[in-house]
């Protein structure tokens, strides 16, 4: 299920219209933003995704993975560290 999808499933279990949530969450989202989150026309802020964590009461870990997709895999390792500098050699003119 896509994340637009998702959401709007959200709103309807709760019964509450896209107006409901523009005032919930006290006017720091538009109708307008929220239909085109829920239609996929826009990318989820941070702050939508905050608005709409706490209204349908859903993990900010939760929503971001929603958001971006299972798919994204994430390593927790760190990487070789890089040497600084320029190469010997590199500044010499021809």
């Amino acid at each position: 299920m896509d994340f637009g999808k998702y959401i709007r499933n959200q709103r309807l279990k709760q019964g509450l219209t896209i107006r409901d949530i523009v005032e919930m969450s006290g006017d720091s989202l538009d109708k307008t933003t929220i239909s085109r989150i829920e239609r996929n026309e826009r990318k989820l802020s941070l702050k939508a995704a905050y608005v709409f964590s706490e209204l349908y009461d859903i993990d900010l870990k939760t929503m971001a993975k929603k958001a971006v997709g299972e798919d994204v895999k994430i390593k927790k390792t760190r990487p070789e560290p890089r040497k600084r500098g320029r190469k010997k050699g590199s500044g010499k003119k021809v």
